[in-house]
């Protein structure tokens, strides 16, 4: 008998008793009446153990080392990200459409000592002619538990809801007109976090410089957030409150959050079983121009896979200039800037396995009303993946 055999022969015979095991169980259920009942089901739960899906097999391979006991190195994962998307723009000012590999990134995550996590993950150019192109992160952190956080590297500063949300886990291709206008990337820093009973805090001070690995000098960004869990007093599933300010001085060779030299954000997320909404209002202030931009985001979970997503975004600014379009879509079809946006997505998600495979499509239009202006739909498919 050759092991294919074997292996199939002792799988088989491993189900067919658990199978007999739980049949007992159940038998002796009935007999004893309802008083007995959960012993026997936690019995049969024991020896029939939930078998792992092929995703999950697939997915687990990405935990290259895992040992709890090891006092030095407790895990190291492999992590990385695709997203992969096809849009087309149709508006006044022209067309453009292209597919574009919007993010494809590798990196190592490691937990050593008991509290302390260490990242490294590159991403590559879209065109893929150079694997490296940039770390996105390179830190050090000390996890002293949910109350405390501290990072220190090259990370994500936190402000506003959407740029808060890991690309992984958004709901939509991008994130609102105003919230990029904002110039937010990855760049070198140190900040705190954590939560201390329903309150909920986050501060860091950041570079805005954008090296290939961590680059400190020209000016800086400072951001603090507070916020507060209210889904025990709402009786909701999530409800969070926060209110983010920020403030960047800038330096001739900047690169990120140059754009406004103040910022204040105030988000509440909702979400009630298959029901959700995400509301933020956003305010910013410099020298280009002031802006004040809304932003409602509601989900649907049709089903646990099918999810619809709606956003309608508004923003204003005191120039008639003060506003740029979404560069992937709008600019790129020769749409210009102006003092008046109004944008409406309504998109589905698919989620093969959870957000870490799943498929998108969805439609915006835009009108940006002032000095040159855009009016136009976009349509947008894309696949997107991370382990």
């Amino acid at each position: 008998m050759n092991c294919n055999t074997t292996h199939y022969s002792m799988t088989y015979a491993r189900y067919l008793t658990a199978l007999l095991v739980t049949s007992a169980a159940l038998s002796l259920t009935a007999q004893a009446g309802e008083a007995a009942a959960p012993s026997a089901k936690a019995t049969a739960a024991a020896v029939a153990p939930k078998e792992k899906s092929v995703y999950d097999q697939i997915w687990g391979l990405a935990k290259l080392y895992e040992n709890k006991d090891n006092p030095i190195l407790q895990e190291v994962s492999f992590a990385g990200r695709y997203h992969g998307q096809y849009h087309w723009t149709d508006a006044d000012s022209g067309s453009y459409e292209e597919w574009e590999n919007r993010r494809f990134r590798l990196g190592l995550d490691a937990k050593v000592f008991k509290h302390f996590e260490i990242r490294g993950q590159f991403e590559s150019d879209p065109a893929f002619d150079n694997i490296y192109g940039q770390f996105t992160e390179l830190y050090v952190a000390w996890n002293a538990g949910e109350a405390f956080k501290l990072t220190i590297g090259k990370q994500k500063p936190r402000f506003t809801y959407e740029w808060d949300t890991s690309s992984r886990l958004i709901n939509t291709f991008e994130r609102s007109m105003l919230v990029n206008q904002f110039k937010p990337n990855y760049t070198t820093g140190i900040s705190a976090a954590g939560k201390l009973g329903n309150w909920l805090y986050y501060t860091g001070v950041f570079s805005n410089t954008a090296e290939e690995t961590l680059g400190i000098g020209g000016g800086t960004t400072g951001i603090a957030s507070l916020g507060y869990d209210l889904k025990e007093s709402w009786n909701l599933d999530t409800a969070e409150w926060r209110v983010q300010y920020l403030y960047s001085s800038h330096g001739d060779e900047d690169r990120v959050w140059t754009y406004f030299d103040n910022g204040v954000a105030t988000n509440l997320l909702l979400k009630k079983g298959p029901v959700g909404l995400n509301s933020e209002l956003l305010l910013g202030q410099g020298e280009k121009s002031d802006a004040f931009g809304v932003m409602l985001m509601p989900t649907y979970d049709i089903t646990e896979k099918l999810q619809l997503v709606g956003r309608y975004q508004f923003a204003t600014s005191n120039e008639s200039e003060g506003l740029t379009g979404q560069r992937r879509y709008e600019n790129e079809s020769g749409g210009g800037p102006g003092d008046l946006y109004n944008a409406a997505y309504l998109g589905l998600n698919y989620f093969i396995y959870g957000h870490k495979l799943k498929l998108m499509a969805g439609v915006e239009y835009a009108n940006m009303q002032g000095a040159e202006g855009f009016e136009g739909f976009t349509y947008l498919t894309g696949v997107r993946v991370y382990w």
